[in-house]
């Protein structure tokens, strides 16, 4: 866990939950195919719902492999991707070139420090279904870069990831999985190599 998911945890108390342990996404059954089918899904997965993942940071190394996961593995309806402003038209040339199955991929701007206008917006674009949904913010985004005030910097993460539970908690079926920026772990001008494991 990341050093901002630890400071947030200290502070606020634990919203960490795992998919796999709080029973949301059922793991999806070996098979030859990733392609998702309407007659096979896992078998604890209610065929009633629609699945929707909110994911912010949604460009990021660690965000693209949760979204993939979610496509390809977890078998989602729809994934809602949040990543800068300025980031919106490069990342939907990026998922128009990407294997999306069935799944419905939308791409939204997102302010981390905007006190949740953002987020809360996708939240509503989540539940603008008429049926039942089942609905999971994986938040992943984080404020880094060079900076001097690292004391500043872990506020604004603590901050805009309480913004992020209190939007979340507006609707209280939705379920969080709070993870943390390889930024926060890994030195200026590194590259993530598969294989090795960052901690500080």
């Amino acid at each position: 866990m990341g050093f901002y998911a630890i400071l947030f945890t200290l502070v606020f108390g634990s919203v960490i939950y795992h998919p796999a342990v709080a029973g949301f996404f059922p793991p999806k059954a070996k098979t030859s195919s990733a392609i998702r089918s309407s007659t096979t899904l896992p078998s604890n997965r209610d065929a009633s719902c629609e699945y929707v993942s909110i994911v912010t940071g949604a460009n990021g190394y660690v965000a693209r492999e949760i979204i993939n996961t979610l496509i390809n593995e977890a078998q989602d309806d729809r994934v809602i991707c949040l990543v800068r402003p300025a980031r919106v038209a490069e990342e939907k040339e990026y998922w128009s070139f990407e294997k999306t199955n069935s799944c419905r991929l939308d791409v939204m701007p997102y302010d981390m420090l905007d006190g949740g206008k953002t987020l809360e917006e996708s939240l509503k674009l989540a539940y603008d279904g008429a049926g039942r949904i089942k609905c999971c913010v994986y938040h992943v985004a984080s404020v880094f870069g060079p900076t001097e005030d690292h004391v500043q910097t872990a506020h604004d993460n603590v901050k805009g990831t309480e913004d992020v539970v209190k939007a979340i908690a507006k609707y209280p079926e939705c379920r969080l999985v709070l993870t943390s920026s390889m930024a926060a772990v890994r030195a200026s001008g590194q590259t993530p190599r598969n294989g090795k494991y960052y901690t500080h």
